[in-house]
């Protein structure tokens, strides 16, 4: 313990080691875990996060959920969960880096209830273009 602690002191910490999950914030929000960075998002941050299901495919794997803040991706292996656009969902993960931008990775998913879908934003065609 004495020899570990003055390893530590000596060389300080050892970069290449994710933080433990228990070390990082718990994300409830869904622009927490859009503004992670690629690096960021690898340490699994553990995810507490309740929404809507706006988007469902579970033939293609694709499951969407969108709180007040923002709409993320849940990366979903194995079995669909039994939620359907409409939903209201709690679900426990943590953060992965996704194919583009921070998703949900191993989610479980609870439905909690039924809401009204989110309204959809307005945009002009020339912003849809860009």
């Amino acid at each position: 313990m004495v020899l570990s602690a003055a390893l530590t002191l000596a060389t300080g910490p050892v970069i290449g080691f994710a933080a433990k999950a228990r070390d990082l914030p718990v994300l409830t929000k869904a622009a927490q875990i859009r503004g992670l960075t690629p690096g960021e998002s690898r340490l699994k941050h553990p995810i507490l996060l309740r929404g809507v299901v706006t988007f469902y495919a579970p033939d293609f794997g694709l499951t969407f959920i969108q709180d007040a803040t923002a709409g993320i991706f849940l990366n979903v292996q194995g079995d669909a969960p039994d939620a359907h656009p409409g939903d209201l969902v709690e679900v426990h993960g943590v953060s992965g880096p996704g194919e583009f931008a921070p998703v949900i990775d191993d989610p479980q998913i609870r439905v909690v209830g039924r809401t009204s879908l989110p309204f959809a934003a307005s945009s002009s065609v020339e912003d849809l273009l860009t």
